[in-house]
């Protein structure tokens, strides 16, 4: 996935070259319709009929559709980071319950783990810094599992047991979801069918137009209009690259570093 063309390119350069592909067929379609008028090979009010409503149909439902897939798909990334945030602020206090020894020592661990979920985030799409941040986050929680786990045979600690396990297994499961979601994209071939489907459209639009000028400020504003629905779409469907981000989420999980102060 991460070595296709869609997936390696900017969303803006995708944008850009659709934009002027989208212009090329809407004019390529006016100017065959002139032709094909001029020779008298169709009539002037001829027009595409059931396919043109057909077509464009298609194209909006389709435009709707991925959006609608792209945008769950950004607000499930939201909510793991969240959960992820309270799982780990529970998990910090309830280190409370145990001495001050341990406590101490589960704090020291949890303050670094914190550390590096924010740069976990922070790598953007440098896939080396992405594992790099979840091998060391994982490497503390397995630290912070051994000190649980070890305490959790003695009995005079079988309350903090019964409430510090479920959060550590929570805030582990967490990292897992969390990393899958950065991973769950709308397939790349919705998005290519989305993208073929509104050159389509461009051509339709274009070869409609019955008119003997074509008026070039509504056609550039059709065109500008599906570029930037489009580019909503894809720069929903990358967090991590975009201008839309979910950082606004992620400052939940800057926000536990204040319970060190």
């Amino acid at each position: 996935m991460s070595n296709t063309i869609l997936f390696q390119a900017e969303t803006k350069t995708i944008v850009l070259i659709l934009f002027l592909f989208l212009t090329i067929i809407y004019f390529f379609g006016f100017k065959l319709r002139r032709i094909l008028v001029k020779k008298k090979l169709i009539e002037e009010s001829d027009g595409l009929g059931t396919i043109e409503g057909v077509m464009l149909s298609l194209f909006a439902f389709f435009l709707g559709f991925t959006f609608s897939m792209s945008g769950s798909r950004f607000d499930y990334r939201r909510q793991t980071i969240i959960s992820e945030a309270n799982a780990i602020g529970t998990a910090i206090h309830r280190a409370d319950l145990y001495p001050d020894s341990t406590k101490n020592k589960m704090r020291t661990y949890f303050k670094e783990y914190i550390n590096y979920r924010i740069a976990y985030f922070d790598a953007g799409a440098d896939e080396e810094k992405i594992k790099s941040a979840l091998a060391q986050s994982n490497n503390l929680a397995e630290k912070i599992w051994a000190i649980a786990s070890k305490l959790a045979q003695d009995p005079k600690y079988s309350d903090a047991t019964r409430l510090m396990i479920p959060a550590l297994n929570e805030m582990i499961d967490d990292v897992t979801t969390r990393d899958a979601a950065k991973n769950a994209k709308v397939p790349e071939p919705i998005i290519w069918v989305m993208l073929i489907l509104s050159l389509c459209s461009s051509f339709i639009v274009g070869y409609s137009t019955k008119a003997a000028h074509l008026n070039y400020i509504v056609g550039i504003i059709y065109i500008v209009m599906i570029s930037m629905s489009i580019y909503l779409i894809i720069d929903l469907d990358r967090p991590r690259r975009g201008l839309i981000t979910i950082e606004d989420a992620n400052n939940k999980i800057i926000e536990l570093k204040e319970m060190f102060h």
